[in-house]
């Protein structure tokens, strides 16, 4: 494989050679470089390599996708860690928040209980007065009040 970017040597940046017989000729390529008899292929891609951004030859599979290079690797695998404790501290936040709500609304809960038995006391003891008046009232022979 010669990648020939400036067409110094062949017609075509990308030149693939094949031994037949002892000799190299060139290989019968499709638009990707296909080699089946390797399950891979090359493509010319332009990007970001290693800090330089320039046209280089890529792995690619029989549909021209390429395979990722160890560097590519390693961001996807970082990504992935990143999405991942994302996810994971996003799920903590929401559980939080769900216990914050449930503990609240305990509390609530409390509190109206609270008032509710307040009140009845409240109530008992009003009702306590009327019935001390009421038996005034009687013990001073006076009818009771409708």
């Amino acid at each position: 494989i010669i990648h020939d970017p400036y067409k110094e040597l062949y017609d075509k940046e990308l030149n693939v050679f094949q031994l037949v017989n002892g000799k190299y000729e060139p290989y019968n390529m499709d638009t990707n470089c296909y080699m089946p008899e390797l399950t891979l292929g090359l493509v010319m891609w332009e990007g970001l390599f290693e800090n330089a951004s320039a046209p280089f030859v890529r792995w690619c599979d029989g549909e021209g996708t390429l395979m990722r290079t160890g560097a590519e690797g390693i961001i996807e695998e970082a990504k992935r860690a990143d999405d991942a404790e994302e996810a994971k501290l996003a799920e903590a936040k929401r559980a939080d928040e769900a216990e914050e709500a449930k503990l609240a609304e305990a509390k609530r809960a409390d509190e109206e209980a609270k008032r509710a038995d307040e009140e009845a006391k409240r109530a008992d003891e009003a009702e306590a007065k009327v019935q001390a008046l009421l038996k005034k009232l009687a013990d001073m022979g006076l009818p009771p009040l409708d």
